[in-house]
């Protein structure tokens, strides 16, 4: 279990040389080419598209549009590069974000799955779980903008 108090979030900030001085103004601009929104919409026209490895194409750019998302988040709380040379794997980012009261990890735990299926077990996911994977990963980004 984390402790993510202040003094633990401050130690684990110093740590890596990063200090969080407060909210700034304004929206935060990433570093990052292709933004969460990006990757949702090409779900978007993966899903509209006919062809047989639409749904495949479309989960893929679905979790590419969550892990954008949760390492924007990071940034946004200064978190990003320790998140980077830590290693920190999806499930890990996810908890920290939680106990820093961001998300909820059950939010988004079944798109993880659904793709991990996919690309571990070379399982072929289905037209209603991709789509529910997309409304999912549209509320999640609708949501947590509001940190950025």
């Amino acid at each position: 279990m984390l402790d993510l108090s202040i003094l633990y979030l401050t130690n684990l900030l110093n740590e890596d040389g990063t200090f969080l001085d407060g909210y700034g103004s304004g929206d935060v601009e990433v570093p990052f080419d292709i933004k969460p929104s990006d990757f949702l919409k090409y779900a978007e026209i993966d899903l509209e598209c006919k062809n047989e490895h639409r749904m495949i194409n479309a989960l893929s750019n679905i979790k590419r549009a969550v892990d954008c998302q949760i390492d924007s988040l990071l940034f946004s709380f200064g978190l990003l590069d320790l998140s980077k040379n830590k290693h920190w794997y999806f499930a890990y980012k996810s908890e920290i974000l939680n106990k820093l009261g961001v998300i909820s990890p059950r939010i988004i735990k079944k798109i993880n799955k659904n793709r991990n299926l996919l690309e571990h077990e070379y399982m072929k996911p289905g037209n209603e779980q991709v789509e529910d994977s997309y409304d999912v990963a549209n509320l999640f980004l609708l949501y947590t903008d509001k940190y950025l």
